[in-house]
């Protein structure tokens, strides 16, 4: 994905999820933000498909959605949901490589 492209995509996310959440939490959003904005940024140009993951913390195991581009660029539009639970410091909207505790579902598929 060329730079120019990231750079757009971060923008109409951006705007698109603070819309959506308001000054709201990101926390338990992903799937109503992620299958909107998927069908926004359809309209924009930039197809993607909708992925779901389990995410391990020491309380539980969540399901989290998020959007894929065909060459493998995540778009994780509530990325900072985890933070605390996880230690990690993602921003709200992140768009990069799949982080490695994006875990495969072990028992079912979308």
């Amino acid at each position: 994905m060329k730079a120019s492209e990231r750079k757009h995509i971060l923008k109409i996310a951006t705007g698109f999820t603070k819309g959506m959440l308001g000054n709201g939490k990101p926390n338990g959003m992903c799937f109503a933000v992620s299958t909107a904005l998927q069908g926004y940024l359809f309209l924009c140009g930039y197809a993607s498909e909708l992925k779901e993951c389990e995410i391990e913390t020491n309380e539980d195991i969540s399901n989290h959605f998020y959007l894929q581009f065909k060459e493998g660029t995540i778009l994780d539009a509530t990325a900072s949901q985890f933070n605390e639970r996880l230690g990690v410091e993602m921003p709200l909207i992140y768009l990069g490589n799949k982080p490695d505790y994006y875990l495969e579902l072990t028992n079912k598929e979308l």
